[in-house]
This record gives C-alpha cells, structure tokens and sequence, in this order.
C-alpha cells in the first residue's frame, strides 16, 4: 500500500538554538543536521505549479535522489504520495542526471539551499520527523512530517497539527521554499 508524506511546514521567530532545545525539552531526539540542495523540474507536458506537483534532484553531500511530490491532498497541509529513489553518489553522478532529465524535456525551473536539523519524537505509537531548516534567502522554518499508510494519513494529519498548536504555530505555510523564493524575486 503507498504511504503517503503528512507534512506541514511553518516559518518561526526566534533562533535556531531556542527551537532546537525547545523541542528537545519536550523529548525530542536528535538526529543530524546536513546541508541540503535541490533543484527542481518542470515537466514537459504537465504544469506542476497548476497540479501542485514537484520533481526534483535532492543533493546531501554526496548522496543524490530524484523525488517526486504528488498532488496536495488536504487544505491544511502539504500531504502527498512522495516517490524518492537515491541514485549513484557524487556531484559528477547529480550533473548527469540533470543531463539525463534535460534530455528528456524536463525544464530547469530552480533551487534551494537550505541546511536542515533533524530531530524525531514519538508521539501516539507515531514517529513525528522534525525538520529545523535555514533557508537561504528565507530564513528558519519548522517542517513536521509523518508517513503514514495511505489508509491512515487523516489521522496523522491530525496528530501532526495537534502538535504544532501544542508548539503554538497554528498558520502553516503550504507554499514550497522555491515558490516563497520566487514570490521575494530571489
């Protein structure tokens, strides 16, 4: 059965350092922290932005990944099917897939870098990921994410937006950092 990415995502006040320890303080376990690129497509035939679709090439030091974003499933957040296949490692290996997805009429349609710290807490038999990003030219946001079973997202929604009033964030921003980078013309 496909899962699907429950997700929400919120600009925040205040630094890194005080959100970190924050949810740290409400038993959050720490993960990594890694900057972050990725470069998005616009597909041939099919208008992405109109369809609320994403494709893109995500590049985490050496480690490469082609992920597709299906169509928004709900008001409140950005829950989607998410498809993400890793490829071979290095930049040498991202350039010729981007090669490969310009070859194939696949449009270069921008980036963002951002440089992400993740933390997990388990929540309701759940695993909440919790993303810090820094996004350049954007500033810090929180993303909360569950994968669930397609069968079950409404109720991770649920949990996942009962946590973030529980954190006091209670207007997400279900816009992507490339379309809040284009809307400040960066």
């Amino acid at each position: 059965m496909p899962e699907i990415e429950v997700e929400a995502k919120y600009p925040l006040t205040g630094s890194l350092a005080e959100w970190r320890d924050r949810l740290l303080g409400l038993g959050a376990r720490p993960a990594d922290s890694a900057r972050q690129s990725d470069e998005y497509f616009a597909h041939p035939a099919r208008d992405f932005v109109a369809t609320g679709e994403a494709f893109r090439i995500r590049t985490v030091g050496d480690w490469n990944a082609l992920t597709y974003k299906g169509p928004l499933l709900d008001p409140l957040t950005k829950s989607r099917r998410e498809l993400e296949i890793e490829f071979a490692t290095g930049t040498a290996e991202a350039s010729r897939m981007r090669e490969l997805l310009i070859a194939l009429g696949f449009l270069p349609g921008g980036g963002v870098k951002k440089t992400r710290t993740h933390l997990e807490l388990i929540g309701d038999g759940q695993t909440l990921t919790l993303a810090l990003d820094e996004v350049d030219g954007l500033g810090l946001f929180l993303e909360i994410e569950i994968v669930a079973p397609e069968s079950d997202w409404q109720p991770a929604r649920d949990l996942l937006l009962a946590f973030a009033a529980e954190l006091g964030l209670s207007t997400s921003e279900r816009r992507s950092y490339l379309e809040l980078l284009a809307a400040k013309g960066s």
